[in-house]
């Protein structure tokens, strides 16, 4: 096997409702829990934090405005700037491997599709046109396609779109859930949350 990897660090959110000032916090640690530091706290929701490549800046979801906006936060000195913050849903931020484009979900045009944004010029471009929903998209590791959570089928599944031609396939086919895939560092394996028919969810690979 591979061994894991313990040298990076984590992000995620924690909920105290016994605080409502402070009811959300994000907050990065050691992969092992210590050291924890938190980045922002707020009476409203985080969702979705997603490291940049080089690790110095996070994305997130934040709902301060009350509505759903993609912020994107400086580690080391705080200072952070909206993203996006179209019409209707804002959510889902994925880096690309280069850390120049970001991919999210938005539906400022009736439907939750997929859009990716260049990050030196702010210009957005679909990505899917579908009636389905279509989230969750992550970069493969060479940057040369993404794979995404769609119920185009029926219900959720996981596709791979190939950026060289625009083509979509779908990758499971085993279950009546999959979703919120990951890819492994060498684009081999997908971890996601699968559900068997009839069955409980499990993380599955």
């Amino acid at each position: 096997g591979i061994p894991g990897d313990f040298s990076g660090r984590i992000a995620y959110v924690l909920r105290n409702p016994a605080t409502p000032a402070e009811r959300y916090t994000l907050q990065i640690a050691d992969t092992d829990g210590e050291q924890p530091k938190t980045v922002l706290s707020s009476r409203d929701p985080i969702l979705s934090p997603a490291w940049t490549p080089d690790a110095k800046k996070i994305a997130y979801v934040s709902f301060e405005t009350k509505r759903p906006a993609i912020y994107l936060q400086d580690l080391s000195t705080g200072t952070r700037e909206v993203l996006t913050s179209f019409k209707g849903l804002n959510g889902a931020p994925s880096f690309s491997p280069d850390g120049k484009s970001m991919l999210f979900t938005a539906s400022m045009n009736g439907n939750p599709e997929i859009y990716q944004m260049d990050l030196s010029t702010r210009q957005v471009k679909r990505m899917t046109n579908d009636s389905g929903i279509d989230t969750e998209a992550r970069y493969t590791p060479d940057g040369k396609a993404f794979i995404f959570t769609s119920d185009r089928g029926g219900s959720p599944q996981i596709y791979r779109y190939d950026f060289g031609n625009g083509s979509v396939k779908r990758l499971t086919f085993k279950g009546s859930f999959n979703a919120r895939g990951t890819l492994s560092a060498d684009g081999k394996k997908i971890a996601l949350v699968h559900r068997p028919s009839g069955s409980n969810y499990k993380v599955a690979i």
